[in-house]
C-alpha cells in the first residue's frame, strides 16, 4: 500500500500535451511514507493493501486493530460513565475527564467513519496516484509528533501523578489516535495542494497558449476538482467531529484552569498536565487550517495564472474565449476542505471557533459569579490531596488566570 505526495515535475516550457499523464499514458509510482502507513494500519486507520494491478482493496486482518481499539474506546468510555455515576467524585475531576471521554467518542465515530468510506477511499487513492507528478515525503516532525507527544503525556503522567497508572492506557489512546488521523488526513490535502501547485506553473510557464493545450488544462483542472471532491465526501464528516472535539477539549481545560486555585505541590502536577493538552490542541487546530487554507490558495494561484494567461492571447480568439470560460468556471468552484455542515476548513475557521470558545466561556464563568460550584466535594474517592488545589484561595495564594477573567466577566 503507498499513501502518494507530489510536487511538479513539468520542466518549464514544455507542452501540456506532454505534462498531461493521460497524454503520456505514464503513470509514475512514488515512494511511500511507511512509518505513517504502519502507524495508521496499527491504529486501524487504514484498511486498503494495494493489489499489483495498482487498484486497491480491503485488508481484513487491519479490521482487527480497529475492532480492539474500538472496544477499549467504548470501554473506557462506559467505566468512565459507570465511575461518575457509582462513585460521585468531586467536579474537578469530572471536568479532568471531559476531554478524554470526548476523545473516547471521536475514536468511536472515526472507526466507523473509516469502515465505512473504506470502498469510496478505494476508488479515490487510484485517482490520486494518477495525477502524474512527482512524490516527496511527507514531513517527518508530523508523523512523529502523533506518537511522541502522547508518549510524551502518559510519562509525563507517570511521573507527575504516580497514582493514577491506571488511566495512562486509555490517555494514550485518546491523545494519540486523533492526532494521527490528522497527519493522514492532511498528508492527502497536501497531495492536491502540490498537484495544483504543480498545474499553476505549467500554465505560467507558458508563453502562448494553443486551444488543444486550453482542452488539456481543462481536463487536468476537471480531475484535481473530482478529485478534491472525493476527498471531501470521504473525510468531512470526520473533520466535523474532529473539529468539535477540540472546541469541546479547549473549554475543558480552560474552565479547569479557571477553577484551579493553587500552583504548588501536587497542584503543579495538574497545571502542567492541563496546560500541555490545551497548547497541543492549539497547535493541532493551526495545524488543520493552515493546511486547508493552502489548499485553497494554490487553487487561486492556478486562477491567476489562467486569466494571466488569458491577457496574453488575442482578443476573440477562440483560445481567448475558451480561457475566459474557463477561469469563470474556476472561480465557480473553488478548491477547499469541506467541513459537514460548516463552511470550508481555512485560517477564518480558527478564529471564528476560538471566538465561540471563549465565549461560551465568559458566559459559564459570568453563571460561576452567582453559582458557588462546589469542585472539592466530599472525599468519596479518595482524590482529597488534589482537593486543596481547588480549596477557597487564601490571602498570600490568588489564581492569577482567575483574576484575569474575573476583570473580563465582571458586570
Amino acid at each position: 500500500m503507498r499513501i502518494y505526495t507530489v510536487t511538479s515535475s513539468g520542466k518549464r516550457g514544455r507542452s501540456f500535451a506532454d505534462a498531461d499523464p493521460k497524454k503520456t499514458g505514464k503513470k509514475q509510482r512514488l515512494d511511500p511514507f511507511q512509518i505513517l502507513l504502519v502507524i495508521c494500519s496499527v491504529l486501524g486507520l487504514h484498511l486498503l493493501r494495494e493489489n499489483a494491478d495498482g487498484s486497491f482493496a480491503l485488508c481484513r486482518w487491519r479490521l482487527v486493530p480497529m475492532a480492539i481499539l474500538g472496544l477499549v474506546s467504548l470501554a473506557h468510555l462506559a467505566g468512565a460513565l459507570v465511575y461518575l455515576a457509582l462513585v460521585s467524585p468531586p467536579l474537578w475531576l469530572v471536568v479532568l475527564l471531559v476531554p478524554p471521554c470526548l476523545s473516547f467518542c471521536f475514536c468511536v465515530l472515526t472507526f466507523a467513519q473509516v469502515y465505512r468510506n473504506a470502498r469510496a477511499l478505494a476508488g479515490y487513492l487510484p485517482g490520486l496516484s494518477a495525477l502524474g507528478v512527482e512524490g516527496r515525503r511527507a514531513s517527518a516532525p508530523e508523523v512523529a509528533s502523533c506518537v511522541l507527544f502522547p508518549v510524551g503525556l502518559v510519562a509525563g503522567a507517570c511521573y507527575l501523578l504516580p497514582t493514577w497508572h491506571l488511566f495512562l492506557p486509555s490517555l494514550f489512546v485518546a491523545s494519540c489516535i486523533p492526532a494521527v488521523m490528522d497527519v493522514y488526513i492532511m498528508h492527502f490535502v497536501k497531495v492536491l495542494k502540490a498537484a495544483y501547485e504543480a498545474l499553476g506553473r505549467d500554465v505560467s510557464s507558458r508563453g502562448s497558449i494553443t486551444f488543444q493545450e486550453v482542452q488539456v488544462v481543462a481536463e487536468r483542472w476537471l480531475t484535481l476538482t473530482e478529485t478534491v471532491a472525493a476527498h471531501n465526501k470521504i473525510f468531512n464528516v470526520i473533520l466535523h467531529c474532529r473539529l468539535w472535539l477540540l472546541v469541546l477539549q479547549s473549554m475543558a481545560h480552560l474552565f479547569f484552569l479557571w477553577a484551579l486555585r493553587h500552583y504548588y505541590g501536587p497542584c503543579l502536577s495538574l497545571l502542567l498536565l492541563t496546560l500541555t493538552p490545551l497548547a497541543e490542541l492549539v497547535l493541532r487546530f493551526l495545524y488543520l487550517c493552515n493546511h486547508a487554507e493552502a489548499l485553497s490558495r494554490a487553487d487561486e494561484k492556478v486562477v491567476e495564472a489562467v486569466q494571466e494567461a488569458t491577457v496574453r492571447v488575442p482578443t476573440g480568439s477562440l483560445e481567448h474565449l475558451g480561457l475566459s470560460a474557463f477561469s469563470c468556471h474556476m472561480v465557480a468552484q473553488p478548491a477547499a476542505v469541506h467541513v459537514w455542515g460548516m463552511d470550508s476548513l481555512s485560517s477564518s475557521t480558527f478564529v471564528s471557533l476560538a471566538g465561540v470558545v471563549l465565549t461560551y466561556l465568559v458566559v459559564i464563568l459570568q453563571f460561576s459569579l452567582k453559582v458557588n460550584y462546589d469542585f472539592t466535594g466530599e472525599d468519596e474517592a479518595g482524590f482529597d490531596e488534589y482537593s486543596e488545589c481547588f480549596a477557597e484561595e487564601s490571602q498570600d495564594g490568588v489564581n492569577p488566570f482567575k483574576l484575569v477573567i474575573g476583570h473580563l466577566v465582571k458586570p
